[in-house]
């Protein structure tokens, strides 16, 4: 049993050397592994500099560059996992530096149990320049900091995991793509900041039966480029991720209420409307200009509540159909 890095790109010739330096140093022993990495749409020259940077590095795994011309970072995912020799994926960020034995434990883990069908890791944010006052606060949303307060298979109170690091088993995209299953939200398309897709397949992957494991031993740097630590990319990002809120609650509590039988996770569009206005006030006021953030959330999860209530009906279908084929064989 091998593992594949899967790295997807958008106009990355700037990032990419030091993630593949990183890449470079993993400490791996007895198994084989591989970098995969996806041309997504660049208008760089992304694949060039890839390939002349592995040049030398040949020895450490091989490098296979794929290109996948439709934008968005699901297509980009899916065209990497198709193209990876292993079930085993690592989902790597072109800005992610991985530490020196991440290939290796994310390998034990994910082969010590084969129901764990995702693993989350903690990432720690590395900045071009002086970190924002406002950073420690809204880090989650970088993909940086713990995701839980406890390591091992999470419960129902931890639905998914952010999918900067994340290692997912190739299997389960396989038996996605065989009930023609098609993502909701295809996360990032070039420089536009939309979020969400990472959570819908952590859910997916419950619904097949599958565990949701968490790490605190897999760690990676996140890099933050000054252009992204600006407060008006904070408030966009935090609106992008807010605008798949309806496909997330309708997913989450129906896998919820087909788990326990639990009528307080019954779907409700109603509901969801409550659990956007109380989410999005959850946020700490500690200066007025966090009203943004509670604005920028709020509007984008009550809108996409009351752009899909149309679609309630189909997507609570969506997660039951798949829940089935592991729980009644259907």
């Amino acid at each position: 049993m091998g593992i594949s890095v899967v790295i997807c790109c958008y106009n990355s010739s700037q990032r990419l050397p030091e993630t593949l330096r990183h890449l470079a140093n993993q400490q791996v022993q007895d198994i084989e592994w591989e970098i995969v990495l996806v041309d997504n749409a660049s208008t760089d020259d992304t694949a060039s500099v890839a390939e002349k940077i592995w040049q030398g590095n040949k020895n450490v795994a091989p490098l296979k560059i794929v290109s996948e011309t439709t934008p968005g970072l699901s297509y980009a995912r899916d065209a990497g996992i198709k193209n990876a020799a292993y079930d085993i994926i690592i989902f790597c960020d072109d800005d992610n530096w991985l530490s020196p034995q991440y290939v290796q434990t994310g390998h034990d883990i994910m082969s010590s149990d084969a129901t764990i069908g995702i693993c989350g890791a903690v990432g720690e944010a590395a900045f071009e320049q002086a970190q924002p006052d406002w950073f420690e606060k809204y880090k989650l949303v970088f993909a940086c900091g713990e995701q839980a307060a406890y390591e091992g298979p999470l419960g129902i109170d931890v639905m998914a995991v952010y999918g900067a690091g994340m290692i997912v088993r190739r299997s389960i995209y396989d038996t996605l793509r065989e009930q023609n299953y098609t993502f909701i939200l295809t996360g990032r398309k070039g420089n536009k900041v939309i979020a969400g897709e990472d959570y819908e397949l952590a859910i997916l992957s419950r619904a097949l039966g599958y565990k949701l494991y968490y790490s605190k031993s897999l760690t990676f740097k996140h890099y933050m480029p000054a252009g992204r630590m600006q407060w008006k990319y904070l408030v966009r990002t935090v609106h992008g991720s807010a605008l798949g809120s309806a496909v997330l609650f309708i997913y989450a509590d129906k896998l919820r209420y087909l788990l326990t039988g639990n009528s307080k996770y019954k779907v409700s569009w109603i509901k969801d409307i409550a659990k956007a206005v109380y989410g999005a006030f959850l946020i700490k006021i500690d200066r007025p200009r966090d009203l943004q953030i509670v604005w920028a959330r709020l509007s984008g999860s009550v809108y996409s509540v009351f752009t899909n209530i149309s679609n309630y009906p189909e997507y609570g279908q969506k997660i039951k159909r798949l829940y089935e084929l592991k729980h009644k064989g259907v």
